[in-house]
């Protein structure tokens, strides 16, 4: 058979993988494309039932790269090969040292080469990713007390010159970013989103100095909620304090 499966991680659809499925299609390939929010526990039943040689995904953000890794160790639990691609590959390429798959390139039009290729070739399953225990007990106390953090948060800079909606969509993408950042087992993710809020801040005229107070803010109240739990979360901000260039 030559049954292709598109599933976007996560819960949005994606052009890029539309766009992928489509020149597929167009190159003879049967592709059946599985939509988004395909919850992981109906996703092996789902590839039971339509059996393909291949799932297909990309990831565009730091959350859809953490969504794509777990996809792709429940995929690779079927023994079904994994390809993928994305933006955020390009501007974290050390990513995909994090997904077990085969990563398609930047090049559209050359992604039905690399799938022949793939399926030709014998194909290597790398052994399954554990998260190092430390991060597994962060991304737990994480997660259990995230709403009492980000509280802490808007509550630490309720006088400060960040309007409240700024804390608040710093808050949602920053903290969407440290649980990406765990799951994927790497803290230093993290350097990718202060480059996106320190933009944001840009935009709305607010000067640097801003940044390190909600970094400061967000800091405390991960210490006061988490402590030693916090492991990979505080060396990260350690390091911002230590090394400002971060934050410019």
């Amino acid at each position: 058979g030559r049954m292709l499966a598109a599933c976007p991680p996560g819960e949005t659809h994606d052009l890029g993988l539309l766009m992928l499925a489509f020149i597929l299609r167009w190159r003879g390939w049967d592709i059946v494309y599985l939509g988004a929010n395909v919850p992981l526990a109906r996703l092996d039943q789902t590839l039971q039932s339509t059996m393909p040689i291949m799932v297909l995904s990309v990831a565009q953000t730091l959350p859809g790269a953490a969504a794509l890794s777990e996809l792709a160790e429940c995929v690779k639990a079927q023994s079904i090969p994994l390809a993928y691609g994305g933006a955020i590959f390009k501007h974290i390429p050390v990513l995909t040292e994090h997904i077990s798959g085969h990563f398609l390139g930047d090049e559209l039009a050359a992604v039905p080469q690399v799938v022949e290729h793939v399926l030709s070739h014998p194909y290597e399953w790398s052994a399954p990713k554990t998260l190092p225990p430390a991060y597994a007990v962060a991304l737990a106390g994480f997660q259990e007390n995230e709403a009492l953090i980000t509280t802490s948060v808007k509550l630490k800079l309720k006088n400060s010159a960040i309007l409240p909606q700024y804390i608040e969509q710093a808050n949602f993408h920053f903290t969407q970013a440290i649980v990406s950042a765990l799951v994927l087992g790497e803290i230093d993710f993290l350097d990718y989103s202060a480059a996106w809020l320190n933009g944001l801040l840009k935009n709305h005229g607010l000067s640097p100095a801003l940044a390190a107070q909600y970094y400061a803010a967000y800091h405390q109240a991960v210490q006061q909620h988490l402590d030693r739990q916090a492991g990979p979360i505080l060396e990260w901000f350690a390091k911002v304090e230590t090394n400002g260039s971060i934050l410019e």
